[in-house]
């Protein structure tokens, strides 16, 4: 997942800004071209590893062949990304609801099928791949971007100068991000115990699935009509003002009951012995539902090609949160983490609410 992402130099990015069919049909070529060689790279890279014998260093020796489906992933992980940007650029928001029903329901029955025919983990990668395979060729049959992927003449070279911010700024922006999610549960497990990174791991699954599925659905949404909205006039104030009050109307209830009784209801739904997760919850309610709102109009940001600044907010979360975790430890209380790294994710979630705000504006 993370070479994909960086594998595409983040230009699927830009594939909403140009006015031209042509330059969108450079950049397609651009990314297509970026993850064979990735793919290639990282297939290289495999083979020199479990030569060397240094391929144990990722992966157990008796599942070394499983790492042979990186360079394909990445291949089709990459391909993903950028149908998913055409197809909102295209406005054919149906045609991706029942792609992302395709990827679901095969991945959920070939891993599980696999799970009870092979008895093995074999299955969780096999229907993971072979979702997104589904995905792609069904977008492709349908010929909805068909012409987004025509032989062109003219050289990428002019559109990859263009749109050079987006490795240059949003792959680095990327890996912080990585870094800035990944380290409190570092923390934790290391500091602390296991029980205490279940209950954590737990709570974010059950709060960011719902919060993850009903945001990413606006984004999708918000993503074409404020690039078309800022192609045409300067600026998207409507667009996001309009998705800001949407975003309020539907998150503010149901984070308040969260904030207030989680839990109680963490409890009664899952058990009294998850009654831990959900006083986590309560004390991530804030940071969920700020999550929430701010997610779909940080988009803003690199449709008024800001990417730098999404650097600098990046870095500055990932300071706060590194300064939260780290007084954390020295309470020597996993509450005290919870506490200071969810003010932290606050602090910037709003300093993004205002820079996006600013930028829908326009110049």
């Amino acid at each position: 997942s993370l070479i994909s992402v960086l594998a595409t130099g983040r230009y699927e990015m830009a594939l909403m800004q140009p006015k031209e069919t042509d330059e969108v049909a450079l950049l397609v070529n651009l990314i297509f071209k970026l993850i064979t060689i990735v793919s290639i790279l990282s297939f290289v890279i495999i083979l020199f590893l479990d030569f060397t014998g240094g391929i144990t260093f990722f992966i157990k020796e008796q599942r070394r062949e499983w790492i042979y489906f990186v360079p394909f992933s990445v291949f089709i992980l990459g391909s993903v990304q950028a149908i998913t940007y055409l197809i909102i650029r295209e406005k054919k928001f149906s045609l991706l609801s029942d792609s992302k029903i395709k990827i679901s329901l095969i991945n959920a029955s070939v891993q599980l099928s696999g799970g009870m025919l092979l008895k093995s983990f074999f299955g969780l990668i096999i229907g993971h791949i072979l979702g997104y395979l589904a995905f792609c060729f069904s977008v492709l049959k349908s010929g909805a971007l068909s012409k987004y992927f025509i032989s062109n003449k003219d050289s990428i070279k002019q559109v990859a100068s263009k749109y050079k911010q987006y490795p240059i700024y949003d792959v680095p922006s990327v890996l912080i991000n990585l870094a800035s999610n990944q380290l409190p549960i570092l923390v934790l497990a290391k500091v602390f115990n296991l029980s205490v990174l279940g209950y954590y791991a737990f709570t974010y699954k059950v709060l960011m699935l719902p919060v993850g599925l009903l945001s990413n659905s606006v984004l999708d949404v918000y993503k074409q009509k404020a690039s078309e909205e800022y192609m045409e006039v300067g600026n998207c104030k409507d667009a996001y003002l309009a998705t800001l009050k949407t975003l309020l109307k539907v998150g503010l209830v149901p984070f308040i009951i969260i904030m207030l009784f989680a839990p109680q209801l963490f409890t009664y739904i899952f058990g009294s012995k998850w009654r831990v997760s959900g006083e986590y919850a309560q004390i991530m309610a804030p940071m969920f539902f700020l999550n929430f709102v701010i997610s779909p109009l940080s988009y803003t940001l690199f449709i008024a090609q800001k990417q730098f600044v999404n650097l600098i907010g990046q870095s500055i979360l990932f300071f706060l949160i590194l300064v939260s975790v780290t007084m954390g430890v020295k309470v020597n209380n996993e509450y005290s983490v919870v506490i200071y790294f969810t003010i932290s994710y606050c602090v910037v979630y709003l300093m993004y609410l205002c820079l996006s705000y600013k930028y829908a504006k326009g110049n």
